[in-house]
C-alpha cells in the first residue's frame, strides 16, 4: 500500500470516527429526551391522579354539606311551624282573656 492510501484510509477511519461519535452523542441525547419525557408523563399522570382523588372528595364533601342544609332546613322549618303554633295559642289565650276581663269588666259596672 502507499502512504497515500494509507492518509485516505486514515482520514475517512477519523471521520468514521467523528460519525459514530456524533450518533452516540445524538443517541444519548434521544434516550435523555425519552427518560425525561417518561418522568414528565409519570409527574403528569400522577397529578391528574391526584386532582381526581381531590376532586373526588370535594364532591363527596359537597354532597355532605348539601345534605346537612337540607336537614338544617327541614329542622328550621319544623322549628318555626312550632313558633308559629305557640304564637296562635298564645294569641287565642290573650283573645280569652281579653274577653274574660270584658265580661268582668262589664259585671262590675
Amino acid at each position: 500500500m502507499s502512504v497515500q492510501r494509507i492518509e485516505v484510509l486514515e482520514k475517512q477511519y477519523h471521520e468514521l470516527l467523528q460519525r459514530v461519535e456524533r450518533l452516540d452523542q445524538a443517541e444519548n441525547k434521544l434516550d435523555f429526551i425519552a427518560r425525561d419525557s417518561s418522568v414528565k408523563i409519570g409527574v403528569a399522570e400522577g397529578l391528574a391522579e391526584n386532582t381526581y382523588k381531590e376532586l373526588s372528595q370535594l364532591k363527596i364533601e359537597l354532597i355532605q354539606v348539601k345534605a346537612e342544609i337540607k336537614l338544617l332546613r327541614t329542622t328550621n322549618d319544623q322549628q318555626f311551624e312550632d313558633v308559629h303554633k305557640k304564637f296562635d295559642k298564645q294569641e287565642e289565650l290573650l283573645r280569652e282573656h281579653g274577653s274574660m276581663l270584658r265580661q268582668l269588666l262589664e259585671k262590675s259596672s
